[in-house]
This record gives structure tokens, C-alpha cells and sequence, in this order.
């Protein structure tokens, strides 16, 4: 939490963090596409597994 606000210059009253678990069988569709896929634009580190998109903005 500290590294994210030292980061961003942000205090910690202005960052929320949230960790939700989610089965292996269930990532892709919970997670990968509507979270990292489908806003890969906006991802300061894109992972290094799964699809690409075809094109990006």
C-alpha cells in the first residue's frame, strides 16, 4: 500500500486496494477478459501469459 501511494503521490486515504479470490477455472472469465483483455490499453505492465488483442486503440 505504501509503494502504490509513494508512487502515485497520493496519501493513503485516496487509495483503496482489494483482493478477491478466483478459481484457476473461472479466471479467464471473471478476471482475464473483462480486467486485463479488455483494458489492456490502459495496463502500466501487461502480463507476460494468456492472448493478446488483435489490435489496440
Amino acid at each position: 500500500m505504501r509503494d502504490v501511494c509513494k508512487t502515485l503521490g497520493y496519501d493513503e486515504d485516496a487509495v483503496s486496494v482489494g483482493f478477491e479470490e478466483v478459481s484457476a477455472k473461472d479466471w479467464d472469465a471473471s478476471v482475464f477478459n473483462p480486467d486485463i483483455l479488455n483494458k489492456w490499453d490502459t495496463l502500466r505492465k501487461k502480463p507476460g501469459y494468456g492472448s493478446r488483442p488483435k489490435t489496440t486503440k
